[in-house]
């Protein structure tokens, strides 16, 4: 997978989108609504989906900037990533998605 350029363009993909999410610092409704719908009725990722690649996020960050992303921010990063699953699955409750 190492190898994989379309799986390192998908991940240049989330990781973009998902910054600009993180820099709205909870004021990001525009930009969740898209998502969310892309997701729930294209896709059909479910929240669950969104629970591991959040753990993989926060492992690559850790291996790839052990010391800039301590317990600390750690912690922070993985509240703001439980904020956002929180977020889409409320949008996927009233897109009628089940996932």
């Amino acid at each position: 997978m190492k190898s994989s350029e379309d799986l390192k363009k998908h991940g240049t993909t989330v990781l973009t989108a998902l910054g600009g999410i993180l820099k709205k610092k909870g004021q990001h409704q525009a930009e969740l609504a898209p998502l969310a719908q892309s997701h729930a009725n294209k896709h059909k990722i479910p929240v669950k989906y969104l629970e591991f690649i959040s753990e993989a996020i926060i492992q690559v960050l850790k291996s790839k900037h052990a010391g800039d992303f301590g317990a600390d921010a750690q912690g922070a990063m993985s509240k703001a990533l439980e904020l956002f699953r929180n977020d889409i699955a409320a949008k996927y409750k009233e897109l009628g998605f089940q996932g």
